[in-house]
């Protein structure tokens, strides 16, 4: 039983063992003539260096998992954190986005309700998104629709969970507006111009300019006075230059929108 161990030993590290067993016995206990002892010696040295480069080996492998091991606990962590990050990142995002919601002018009788997109439908025609708001939470047809205190569109249908709500960029969208800089009023509306969707506003007969910031009117009673708009970009004169056109840059950057407030009550 004592020598289990030893048979359960491959061959060639048996074969080591016992040399260096041989090499101890015969070079320092076995008396042996001063001629024949060097010649043992320099006989059994070199499966002893084996025995030692093999050893040598084993240990830098051994080294070597634990070096794998540690990078890849390592790696671990750093993935771990990269997925923290990223979560603090969008926490950051969301964080900007609410308090966007929350900036809208203060009013005694502004009531609003917070929503978030659930669905969009874009086509030649049509720009609108679906809110996850219903009548249920008070959500009525007509109801205008901001980000901040931009305007953003209005509700033109409500079931008792879900909201439709047609962007200002529609192409039935009318909204009274007015050039903040002159107070000179017009209406904007949803456009396409080279296959973009656009915004524009017409009916102006003074003067406007690029960088002109224009805002709701408040007139027709559906979009409160002072919500903006958008900025104007480029400048056109209709064919009877009986007044100018304005394409118009939306503060509402739509295709990232995630999140609206729909005012309930003015």
């Amino acid at each position: 039983m004592r020598l289990a161990w030893f048979r359960n030993l491959k061959p060639a590290i048996q074969l080591l063992v016992l040399s260096g067993l041989i090499f101890v016995l015969l070079a320092f206990y076995i008396p042996l003539s001063k001629y024949i002892r060097p010649a043992i010696i320099s006989l059994l040295l070199p499966p002893l260096k084996l025995c030692e480069g093999v050893s040598s080996n084993a240990r830098q492998f051994l080294r070597f998992q634990d070096l794998a091991e540690e990078n890849k606990r390592l790696k671990i962590k750093v993935d771990n954190l990269a997925g923290q990050l990223l979560q603090l990142e969008e926490a950051g995002l969301e964080n900007q986005r609410l308090r966007s919601l929350l900036s809208l002018p203060q009013s005694k009788t502004l009531q609003t309700k917070a929503a978030l997109l659930i669905g969009k439908d874009s086509s030649n025609w049509t720009m609108t998104v679906l809110i996850n708001q219903g009548t249920s939470s008070g959500i009525r047809k007509g109801m205008p629709v901001v980000l901040g205190a931009n305007l953003a569109g209005k509700v033109i249908e409500a079931s008792s969970f879900a909201a439709k709500v047609a962007l200002i960029v529609d192409f039935n969208s009318k909204i009274p507006a007015k050039i903040l800089r002159t107070r000179e009023e017009g209406i904007v509306f949803g456009a396409r111009q080279g296959g973009r969707v656009v915004c524009k506003i017409k009916y102006i007969q003074g003067a406007i300019e690029i960088g002109d910031r224009i805002i709701s009117s408040g007139l027709g009673k559906i979009y409160p006075k002072g919500l903006l708009i958008g900025e104007v970009i480029a400048v056109e004169e209709e064919e009877n230059k009986l007044y100018k056109v304005a394409e118009i840059q939306p503060a509402v950057e739509f295709a990232s929108l995630e999140e609206v407030t729909v005012i309930t009550s003015q």
